[in-house]
């Protein structure tokens, strides 16, 4: 395996690590939503940076490029961050709360993947999701 290949799942693992124990630790008496504010302030910002160091910087071009997607993901994203930062105020634990949400994608991703993308899915990979899936029962 290549750096090209490992960086990208690398850089999902800290960041995702990263902001867990961000969320985790964030003052109870921040607004939430002006918190998540910020971030994503400094988000756009980074990621524009990004966009101008990697493009040839036709902002109106690409802008025409984009569809529905870019638009609905935001708000995906939106109610990721607003879902963990509310669990983590509410007294879920870090340690139950991420690893919960995370299988539970996971194992809905394993048949959008099959039924929907026509990936396959081998005897051991549904043996590894019946153990992730017993493995969230006995954690409650």
């Amino acid at each position: 395996m290549n750096l090209a290949y490992c960086f990208p799942l690398f850089l999902v693992i800290g960041s995702y690590y990263t902001y867990h124990n961000l969320l985790k630790n964030q003052p109870q008496g921040v607004n939430p939503y002006l918190s998540l504010c910020i971030a994503y302030v400094v988000c756009v910002i980074v990621t524009f940076i990004l966009f101008l160091i990697t493009n040839d910087n036709n902002v109106v071009k690409e802008l025409g490029k984009l569809n529905w997607i870019s638009y609905v993901l935001g708000i995906a994203i939106a109610g990721v961050e607003i879902g963990y930062t509310l669990a983590y105020r509410n007294g879920w634990h870090i340690s139950i709360c991420a690893l919960i949400a995370t299988v539970a994608v996971s194992t809905l991703l394993v048949f959008t993947g099959v039924l929907f993308y026509k990936e396959s899915f081998s005897i051991q990979q549904i043996i590894g999701v019946i153990l992730c899936l017993s493995g969230l029962i006995l954690i409650k």
